[in-house]
């Protein structure tokens, strides 16, 4: 895990369903980087969505459940692809074959850790689909991936932000964890609302304690236990049929996640659903934030 600081605090609010990327972004420029470590040819390491791209040869290394739908795979990509990733949020495509439709998934370990050339993917296994074949496969066997793609959490746009919302659903939860361990929010105060359909379906529930140990304050709704002396409160659509944005307005409603300092203190990282997020830009800019400070991945 990425070092984190004790000065800052993370209150996290589990809530609600699964994440989708978004398409259509503006194009970056591609960067190259030194010859593959698998094939000797030039690497484009960093390009953008939509652009082809060439493949190149990756190993699994480990894979083990995360959740009751997701599966932590780690996959050495090598150092001249890793290089790429810069920036929580950036995502990655993996695909086993040539031919094969190639699955596009969120780097879920900060940059610093994956210099090596090993990086942390949540894997969403669906009948049929490439993380199923993935996840399928024996540790060690060969897969295909792509340079890094995105630009990441533009964090860089709120630099002033003294409060910022994570939202996560299902398998979002993937970046923001990578945003929370890489340290480029330490200036802030973090509330996290992640969104599952059960306690059965959430990820990383080890890393509470550990967040906790270097000042990390975890909350929940429904139900609420204590684990390591950490205060936990989650909300799961499954039994509730509440989502995170319904939480969300209800916390706003009930005078509660607009700062005191008022709306231009807060910013927000999403990850989910498009339609959740919509809706979640919809709810917070009717409460004062700017929507300039509503930022995703993709």
């Amino acid at each position: 895990m990425g070092r984190l600081h004790s000065s800052r605090k993370l209150l996290c609010c589990f809530g609600v369903t699964a994440a989708k990327e978004e398409q259509g972004q503006a194009k970056e420029p591609a960067l190259h980087c030194r010859g593959s470590p698998y094939s000797g040819k030039e690497v484009l390491t960093e390009v953008a969505w939509g652009t082809p791209v060439d493949f190149y040869p990756a190993k699994l290394c480990t894979k083990k459940t995360a959740s009751s739908c997701l599966t932590l795979v780690r996959v050495d990509v090598g150092p001249t692809i890793a290089c790429g990733y810069t920036q929580p949020g950036q995502y990655i495509q993996v695909k086993i074959n040539e031919s094969d439709k190639a699955g596009y998934y969120a780097i879920a370990s900060p940059p610093a850790e994956s210099r090596d050339g090993i990086i942390e993917l949540l894997l969403k296994v669906q009948p049929g689909s490439t993380a199923e074949a993935v996840c399928n496969l024996e540790e060690g066997a060969h897969v295909l991936v792509s340079p890094v793609q995105g630009s990441g959490f533009p964090v860089d746009k709120i630099p002033d932000a003294s409060n910022i919302l994570l939202v996560a659903t299902g398998s979002g939860i993937s970046p923001i964890k990578a945003v929370i361990e890489s340290g480029v929010l330490n200036q802030a105060k973090l509330h996290l609302f992640y969104g599952t359909k059960d306690k059965d379906s959430s990820s990383y529930p080890e890393l509470i304690p550990e967040w906790e140990s270097v000042g990390v304050q975890v909350s929940q709704l429904i139900p609420v236990w204590e684990s390591a002396g950490v205060q936990v409160t989650q909300v799961f659509s499954g039994d509730t049929k509440h989502y995170v944005q319904s939480v969300l307005q209800k916390e706003i409603d009930g005078g509660g996640l607009i700062p005191k300092e008022g709306p231009g203190s807060l910013a927000v990282l999403m990850c989910g659903h498009k339609s959740m997020c919509d809706e979640i830009k919809g709810i917070l800019t009717a409460a004062g934030v700017d929507p300039n400070n509503i930022l995703t991945n993709m």
